[in-house]
């Protein structure tokens, strides 16, 4: 069975999914309302899903079959290269050449894969170095002559 579904973006972070043979609107997903969260790209990945980008680089996926407007996934993952990696217990963290961090899950079960920013303030510049202490904390060094130290989700 073929969808006859429609996709746009409204006011930048918002898409509206719409019935194209009534021109109504059956969806609205607002993704957000700072700049990061602006809308660039919009793709069908399967009948079922739509996929669009932020101006961040997170991935927004959508199921056209959820009847709740506030449900998706997001997918996150580094925007600029990679520069230094480490692991630590059960999570990878990855640097990046214009100073943003991300760790992903590698822990088999639900959040194995999962892509998370690591909060706090950490590098304005390259990450130039990662080591894990072995006790529960990342160091990181950066181009900005900083070091920096990681607990959980964020910078401490």
């Amino acid at each position: 069975m073929v969808l006859s579904l429609y996709v746009r973006v409204i006011s930048s972070a918002s898409l509206i999914i719409g019935d194209a043979s009534t021109f109504k609107s059956t969806q609205t997903y607002n993704v957000g309302s700072d700049i990061p969260s602006q809308q660039n790209g919009i793709v069908y990945a399967n009948p079922n899903t739509i996929v669009s980008v932020s101006l961040s680089g997170v991935l927004n996926v959508f199921d056209t079959r959820e009847s709740s407007s506030s449900k998706w996934r997001t997918l996150h993952g580094p925007t600029k290269a990679i520069t230094s990696s480490t692991l630590a217990e059960s999570t990878f963290y990855a640097g990046s050449f214009d100073g943003t961090m991300k760790s992903f899950s590698v822990s088999s079960g639900e959040d194995e894969g999962k892509c998370s920013a690591v909060g706090g303030t950490g590098h304005s510049g390259q990450v130039s170095g990662l080591v894990s202490d072995g006790q529960g904390k990342v160091w990181s060094a950066g181009w900005d002559d900083k070091v920096a130290s990681i607990e959980g989700d964020g910078f401490s």
